[in-house]
């Protein structure tokens, strides 16, 4: 055989190599396609059930008692987990059992105040009654949310007086309302407190300063300021009489 044909020989050779290895190239493709539509058959059934994981567990809220669907509110409540509580919420069932619970209207009531829904929040402290003990805290959230949203209509941070005249112009719910009157920041019982003190002493002791703090629910820091600001004020006789 001659060294051409050996050579025609060889080139057919390669080329039917070629097409087995383009073959084995394409096979390898079309193996690759079926292995991904199966993951994406595997991801969709996945989903699916998960999504069905939460109807049960949703469902599942039914086998609760509402003594044991609030003292989850209360836990989830005392320790911040705001984001958890809004997930616990929206699992439970529409049910005639919890509504009216007032640990779910409180808790409702935090959620739509953190998601920044202030409308539901004014909705659910206006048309429920809440026991005293719960008073001081529904309070704050009613105060604090007409705050931020007066801050972001006006664009910049409130001063005592902005908030004093809110106050008066958005008054606490009845059923939120103790009967005590609000002046300036602190109610007015905790104010005659400070100034009963401030009569006998203008620089009180730290420990005078923590039994006052506990006397009226304020913190360290509000007795603190309050004479801080008091005694200036005194120094300057023209603004004590406005602003006493």
């Amino acid at each position: 055989m001659s060294s051409s044909s050996s050579e025609v020989i060889c080139a057919n050779e390669i080329k039917k190599e070629n097409v087995r290895t383009g073959d084995s190239q394409e096979t390898t493709k079309l193996l690759e396609l079926d292995s991904a539509a199966l993951s994406m058959e595997h991801a969709i059934s996945t989903a699916e059930q998960l999504h069905n994981e939460l109807l049960v567990s949703a469902t599942s809220a039914l086998s609760f008692s509402p003594e044991q669907v609030a003292c989850v509110c209360e836990a989830l409540q005392q320790g911040g987990n705001v984001d958890r509580l809004a997930r616990f919420l929206w699992s439970l069932p529409q049910s005639d059992l919890l509504r009216g619970n007032e640990s779910i209207l409180k808790a409702q009531a935090l959620v739509a105040f953190h998601q920044g829904r202030y409308q539901e929040l004014y909705s659910i402290l206006e048309n429920h009654s809440f026991t005293t003990s719960n008073h001081s805290s529904l309070q704050d959230l009613w105060y604090k949310a007409r705050y931020t949203e007066a801050e972001k209509a006006r664009g910049r941070p409130l001063g005592a007086v902005d908030k004093y005249r809110l106050r008066r112009k958005y008054p606490l719910p009845r059923t939120i309302w103790d009967g005590e009157e609000t002046v300036y920041c602190f109610k007015e019982r905790s104010r005659n407190a400070l100034k009963e003190l401030y009569k006998h002493n203008r620089y009180p002791s730290p420990a005078e300063k923590r039994n006052l703090a506990k006397i009226t629910g304020l913190s360290l820091t509000q007795v603190s300021n309050w004479f801080k600001n008091r005694r200036q004020r005194d120094r300057n006789p023209s603004e004590t009489q406005s602003k006493r």
